[in-house]
């Protein structure tokens, strides 16, 4: 509450006029609203730090100043202390800084380290109160509730007795997939369904042991003492102790298993054989199955060798491109192009276990000046949060030294963004605002923009097609490429329509600059937007409506729509009837289509081909070009007949690129939508931005009513299972069928509703992402056997219900993005 305020003012003139409302103060007859606000008293007094202006008025030994977890005093290293020590007498006053010879005489190693940590403003600043459970400083009725549930009195008890928490702990560092790290977990939790268990939770069943018939069926007993586990566990690599190990207890075995091996026994298979251990019990219940123990020993052996070679592939892969990464750290963000000011792009690096953290800053000028860059190591600060901030000053201030006074900032972190706009709702960062507020003084233009998740995804993947395309054996730049681009040449000049088609998604990165070179004359370029079914109607309409304003002649076209491919033709006709009126085309019109490779040229001809003939009633049999999923399968130039009377042809040309590619965030749209091969990207990072962009859209929430129909999907499995002919019969396979995109929809709509994390921030996305590619490996059917390409088949599986329109529909860019022509 503000101090002003005429609330504060009134409570403070009846109850606590000359003393503090922290202490416990008499009063006669208080009202109700006093007493219910003295009754939190307890609880905020939990969570109240002094946050540190001139340090005039802290007391070092009373006063709870130090961000530990909990706010505390500061704690002496046992030297003889001063009681009545202030804060402001630890500071430098010349440098303004803290004097870190007396904090190491004074404090322990780890108050030393939280103190020189903390910001120091201008020593005129008064010392405030602030929430100590929150980020911004400011109490929020959340943290209230968690803070509650604190006893801070048990916080720092020892505990003696026996503990599994360092068990559970470590469960979910073992190098093993997350769904074995998960059933370690579930293991120390006492949570996996064995007869004991479900004996206790109510059902009734027999409590003994089906596979060795022992009185009662226990987790330790299934997974180390059952006969069949014991065999398994002395034909493994792991050496078998009597009384130890495996022994009575489920956490001793873990324990050992964790710790106790030798490290010159390879032991890192157990999490497979105790996971494959539960499989074998698991098929002698419910299919009768009896598996050999040496059987099982070896499918757990390979799957773990599987897992353990895929890691190491990708430890190699990562360290090769490490240095890639790290210089594409820095992102570009398209701007209008009006803009010429500089572009600084800011970063931090924080690290618990680091000394230091790192700040850095990249500046470019659309005035082609050189790009500037710094960095530096600086005392680590409180947070990862802290240290953006820094960076961030550290910026401005180099910007205003090189006197940059037109400057646009980008961060990736969304915090900062919220705190430069609103800077009162982060009272724990006032003293980093108050020199932010006085050099933002010095700027003429300023401003701070945040860098999306989806644009460091897109940033990779543009790279790594940068990357592939300066590569000799570039596949995409064939021989026929080259071959075609001289070919078009040749024979433009001959035709008279040129119909440059674009992926409606991407109007602007579908388009190439060597097309419009090739049409010269603006009246003979028609564009056209196929793929309209794809992409997002309003957007669609938008486009359209700039193309019309900019006088280009321009058409949105579905080619496996059938009256849609009709409508296109009717207007093909009318633009060649026009030609004829003016005298300006013989009795045959012939008209070439160009575009990159997979923007469906070759479909739409084949379209055009055969609801032309079929309209002019010519007999003969239909041509076709090649149509193909995959960019690049189109070789030569093919002539077809789309209309009579004048004569009508279309020229299917092979996709082109330039040979070398160098925007990546235009690359990284190509590949999305199928333009470049996947396998050049991986079809892994294809799927995670896609769904970076699904769960930034509000695409899925068009699915919230698939959570309300409980029986559709049984509905659409019964449909499809008729065999009157009517219906094609659907596969539990094939993830194209209506009840398996049904699911992947309500999977999808119910983990992004389902968290809340913030999907500004590039973990929290991170973390969204693999708990959907967890629930889509269910829904896909994708088998068990094939763990370590399980995230393959579902990112293929994914890709193609997105490129396919099964999931909605996206447009990767806006008209505000298209530059003009």
């Amino acid at each position: 509450m503000a101090p002003a305020s005429l609330f504060a003012r009134v409570f403070k003139g009846r109850y606590f006029r000359k003393s503090n409302p922290l202490d416990n103060i008499k009063s006669y007859s208080p009202s109700y609203g006093w007493r219910s606000i003295m009754s939190a008293r307890s609880l905020v007094l939990k969570g109240l730090i002094k946050r540190v202006g001139s340090g005039a008025s802290i007391s070092v030994w009373e006063d709870s100043w130090i961000p530990a977890q909990f706010p505390r005093p500061a704690k002496s290293n046992g030297s003889i202390t001063d009681p009545s020590l202030k804060v402001n007498q630890l500071i430098d006053s010349r440098t303004n800084f803290w004097n870190m010879n007396l904090l190491a005489e004074l404090f322990d190693p780890e108050d030393v380290a939280l103190i020189s940590a903390l910001p120091l403003g201008v020593s005129t600043k008064e010392d405030t109160l602030g929430w100590h459970f929150t980020k911004s400083g400011n109490y929020t009725v959340k943290s209230g509730y968690h803070t509650a549930r604190i006893e801070t009195s048990d916080a720092n008890l020892k505990f003696f007795g026996p503990d599994i928490k360092s068990l559970k702990a470590y469960a979910w560092k073992v190098k093993c997939p997350p769904k074995l790290r998960h059933f370690l977990w579930q293991i120390l939790s006492g949570c996996v369904p064995v007869t004991e268990n479900l004996r206790k939770r109510g059902i009734n069943c027999d409590t003994g042991c089906v596979r060795c018939g022992a009185v009662e069926e226990t987790i330790n007993h299934t997974l180390f003492e059952c006969h069949p586990a014991r065999q398994i566990w002395a034909l493994s690599t792991i050496p078998s102790v009597t009384g130890i190990f495996p022994s009575t207890s489920i956490y001793a075995n873990l324990d050992h298993l964790f710790w106790r091996i030798p490290s010159e026994i390879d032991s890192s298979s157990f999490p497979w054989i105790i996971w494959y251990i539960w499989k074998a019990r698991n098929e002698k219940i419910f299919d009768n199955v009896d598996k050999d123990p040496l059987e099982v020993l070896h499918l757990a052996e390979k799957e773990a060798q599987a897992w353990q070679v895929a890691q190491s592939e990708l430890h190699i892969e990562i360290q090769g491109s490490l240095d890639t990464v790290t210089q594409n750290r820095v992102r570009e963000i398209s701007l209008d192009s009006s803009y010429f000011g500089h572009r600084c792009f800011v970063d931090g690096s924080w690290k618990k276990t680091d000394i230091f953290s790192g700040t850095g800053w990249y500046c470019t000028s659309a005035n082609g000046e050189m790009p500037t860059m710094g960095a530096a190591n600086i005392r680590r600060s409180l947070s990862p949060l802290h240290t953006e901030v820094e960076a961030l000053l550290w910026a401005m201030k180099c910007m205003i030294g090189a006197d940059n006074q037109d400057v646009a900032f980008f961060t990736d972190c969304s915090d900062l963004v919220k705190m430069v706009s609103s800077p009162t709702e982060w009272p724990a960062f006032s003293v980093y605002l108050e020199d932010l507020k006085s050099d933002k003084e010095e700027f003429s233009n300023f401003s701070l923009s945040l860098i999306p998740r989806s644009a460091n995804i897109a940033r990779e993947i543009g790279d790594a097609v940068i990357k592939a395309s300066k590569n000799p054996n570039r596949r995409w730049y064939g021989p026929h490429m080259a071959a075609a681009v001289g070919a078009i040449s040749e024979r433009i000049p001959l035709v008279d329509f040129v119909l440059e088609i674009r992926d409606a998604r991407i109007p602007l990165s579908s388009d190439y600059e060597l097309l419009r070179k090739f049409s010269p004359f603006p009246s003979k370029r028609i564009i056209v937007l196929n793929k309209m079914e794809l992409a997002e109607p309003l957007e669609l309409k938008k486009c359209m409506d700039y193309f019309e304003e900019r006088n280009y002649l321009s058409y949105p076209v579905n080619s496996h729509n059938k009256e849609c491919v009709k409508q296109f033709l009717n207007f093909l006709q009318t633009q060649v009837r026009e030609l004829h009126k003016a005298g300006h085309s013989g009795h045959t019109t012939t008209m070439m289509l160009l575009g990159i490779p997979n923007v469906g040229k070759s479909a739409l001809s084949n379209s055009l081909h055969q609801i032309g003939r079929i309209s002019a009633a010519e007999k003969g049999k239909l041509k076709h070009t090649t149509v193909s999923s995959q960019p690049g399968d189109t070789k030569d130039i093919m002539s077809l007949k789309i209309g009579s009377h004048p004569n009508v042809y279309v020229l299917d040309t092979p996709g082109i690129f330039p040979p070398h590619l160098h925007d990546a965030e235009i690359c990284s749209k190509l590949a999305l939508t199928g333009a470049i091969p996947d396998d050049i990207v991986g079809e892994i990072k294809l799927a995670r931005l896609f769904l970076t962009i699904l769960n930034s859209s509000y695409e899925y929430k068009k699915w919230a009513k698939l959570c309300k129909s409980q029986d559709l999907t049984e509905s659409l499995s019964d449909e499809s299972s008729k065999s009157d002919g009517k219906h094609k019969r659907q596969y539990a396979t094939d993830h194209t069928q209506d009840f398996i995109v049904y699911d992947v929809r309500r999977v999808l709509y119910e983990t992004i509703s389902a968290f809340d994390g913030n999907l500004e921030d590039e973990i929290s996305m991170g973390n969204l992402i693999e708990m959907q590619f967890a629930a889509l490996r269910t829904v896909l059917r994708v088998p068990e056997e094939t763990s370590e390409f399980a995230d393959l088949r579902v990112a293929s599986k994914i890709l193609n219900l997105y490129r396919t329109g099964r999931l909605g529909h996206y447009t990767l860019e806006h008209v505000s993005a298209i530059a003009n022509y």
